[in-house]
């Protein structure tokens, strides 16, 4: 475990994320915690979590329903604030009329 202050208090798997991108320097590194996010940005480490990664797949035409997907997501229990997923669904539509 690294004995840095700033990476105690995240989990293990958080810890070795970070620790693996800043010495292989990936195009991003996926993380939805919170603390972890923060950490990850204060070392200049490019981030995306499971939303950019999903918008992401839906600008590249991956996912073929995009607000079907969101649903699911949450459904599972992902934790989806009513403000960001409108958000995301207007951006689908404006992407969705486009490319009409």
């Amino acid at each position: 475990m690294s004995s840095e202050p700033s990476l105690v208090l995240l989990h293990r798997g958080e810890r070795q994320a970070i620790l693996l991108a800043e010495a292989v320097h990936p195009d991003f590194l996926l993380l939805d915690d919170k603390a972890a996010r923060a950490e990850a940005l204060r070392r200049g480490l490019p981030l995306s979590g499971t939303l950019g990664v999903l918008e992401r797949g839906d600008v590249l035409g991956y996912i073929h329903n995009f607000p079907e997907t969101l649903k699911t997501l949450k459904a599972s229990g992902f934790f989806l604030s009513p403000s960001l997923e409108k958000l995301l669904l207007s951006r689908h539509q404006i992407r969705r009329a486009k490319s009409r």
